[in-house]
């Protein structure tokens, strides 16, 4: 729904998250994030 809304404002990008920005290995964060889901 805040991704629906944003795109609706007309924003073309935003933060998905701190610890994608700040890992060092951002396909393993990836991974982990996912994994996490289930």
């Amino acid at each position: 729904d805040d991704v629906k809304r944003l795109l609706e404002a007309g924003v073309h990008a935003m933060l998905v998250g701190e610890s994608l920005i700040k890992a060092q290995d951002t396909g393993a964060k990836v991974r982990e994030l996912i994994g996490a889901q289930g």
